[in-house]
């Protein structure tokens, strides 16, 4: 944020209002900030907001790694569902789903006719998908948010990847505040 020095203190006031989090993470009382050591020390507003923006670049580089593991997961769960969805692969499924008496069975029936390419997890997944679902275009829809989780991957890694481009997060966060 550029600001005079005269307006930095209200500035930073906006922010403990408006941004979620700021004033959990900076405890303060007439800039008197009391540390994780639990001392006290008098810091100005300056430093303040630096600190706050220092530890917000990190909470939002967790937050994105978490982000990746998620979609890591979801795409691979994707994968076998779409793997067993295929042309090629779908009356197989079926058939090997109808030949299993009990629900528990589908599980490792799926898992052994496919080896190495469906785990126990992606059949677990597949279990939930109706019969009314075991059609192309419920493929073509799995294949498009395949695309879709890949293409947010992508975009994650290169915020991740790149530092300043996590800082215009931050930045972008903190004009979106200063226009509200």
């Amino acid at each position: 944020i550029r600001c005079k020095p005269c307006n930095l203190y209200q500035v930073l006031n906006k922010l403990f209002t408006r941004v979620p989090g700021l004033r959990i993470a900076i405890s303060t009382r007439n800039m008197i900030v009391v540390d994780s050591m639990y001392r006290t020390r008098k810091y100005n507003v300056r430093q303040i907001l630096l600190a706050w923006i220092k530890e917000r670049v990190q909470f939002k580089r967790a937050w994105l790694l978490r982000r990746v593991t998620i979609l890591q997961t979801e795409l691979n769960m994707l994968t076998g569902k779409a793997f067993m969805l295929s042309d090629k692969n779908l009356d197989k499924t079926i058939k090997t789903i109808k030949a299993c008496e009990h629900k528990s069975d589908i599980v490792q029936a799926l898992v052994k006719a496919y080896p190495k390419h469906v785990s126990s997890s992606q059949a677990n997944y597949m279990i939930d998908v109706k019969m009314y679902q075991l059609t192309h275009e419920e493929y073509l829809k799995t294949i498009k948010k395949m695309d879709d989780i890949q293409h947010e991957l992508d975009a994650i890694g290169e915020i991740v990847g790149d530092p300043t481009k996590i800082n215009q997060c931050i930045i972008d966060e903190l004009k979106e505040i200063k226009q509200k």
